[in-house]
């Protein structure tokens, strides 16, 4: 697991390494603007190695190597985690240090902010990852296109909902898509590891 995860991280650095300056750059600057890009965009870092995967035809070459198929699929979920764990520190440091900077108290909206981007994030992943795995990058891609309306249209829908007091607090609402994110995930892990094993090359 080990080797696997620091052939994906080299593979970043290599492939996307000024991207990947830019996006530490925003998720260093104070204020949400750039937290939805960062965060979204860190936690499908697992898509980039895909994509340079399949171009260098990564996984023949990983079928004679002594690593497991579920070894292989978990390295991806690993890495799209730790991305979004560190743009997820990264920008809430940032707003902490920039409001002890002004002599101010950090906002509690924006750590709720934050933790609604991360489990949107972490849906994006849940739901991506499984389709990648099954139809390849680039069929893949029209998934991410066509859920990212869907949650654009479905954010529009409860943030109406919210307002006119239709549904839970906000704040409550999160404690109720935390766990769901986390299990789709957990089922997203399963699916793509079938996938996978039933996988030739």
């Amino acid at each position: 697991m080990k080797g696997l995860l620091l052939k994906d991280f080299y593979t970043l650095i290599k492939q996307v390494r000024f991207f990947l300056l830019v996006l530490l750059f925003m998720a260093l600057l104070p204020g949400t603007s750039m937290a939805p890009f960062v965060i979204l965009y860190a936690v499908m870092l697992p898509v980039s190695i895909l994509g340079y995967d399949e171009r260098a035809k990564w996984d023949r070459y990983a079928a004679m190597l002594p690593y497991t198929k579920k070894s292989i699929v978990l390295s991806k979920y690993i890495m799209g985690y730790a991305g979004l764990i560190l743009a997820s520190l990264l920008t809430v440091t940032a707003h902490v240090v920039y409001a002890n900077i002004k002599g101010s108290v950090p906002e509690l909206g924006y750590f709720y902010e934050i933790g609604v981007l991360v489990c949107i994030a972490l849906f994006y992943l849940a739901v991506h990852l499984p389709f990648m795995y099954k139809f390849g990058v680039e069929k893949g891609r029209l998934v991410f296109l066509a859920l990212t309306a869907v949650v654009v249209f479905g954010l529009m829908y409860l943030s109406d909902k919210i307002s006119k007091g239709l549904m839970l607090d906000p704040y409550d609402l999160l404690a109720y898509i935390i766990p769901v994110a986390i299990t789709a995930n957990l089922v997203s892990i399963l699916v793509s590891i079938r996938i996978y094993e039933k996988k030739e090359f």
